[in-house]
């Protein structure tokens, strides 16, 4: 990983979290949100995902887990 690299790992829960008619959420649409928060600091990327997810799915009941983690490496510490 280089400065600036962003990762983020996620499970399978979340990119087959579906919406009240059954569709998926699906990586497209991670993949979308992360590239247009690609540069913003890691809570913010987590944020954007998070709100977008949740928006989708709506009131639809979830069947899986949703774990997501979003590191951005190579940048110092606030106050480092």
């Amino acid at each position: 990983m280089a400065q600036g690299d962003l990762l983020v790992a996620f499970t399978d829960g979340v990119t087959e979290a579906r919406d009240p008619d059954g569709h998926e959420f699906g990586e497209g649409r991670l993949l979308d949100v992360v590239s247009a928060n690609r540069r913003a600091d890691a809570q913010a990327v987590l944020d954007a995902v998070r709100a977008a997810l949740d928006a989708f799915v709506a009131d639809a009941p979830t069947h899986d887990d949703c774990t997501l983690v979003v590191a951005r490496f190579g940048i110092p510490p606030l106050g480092g």
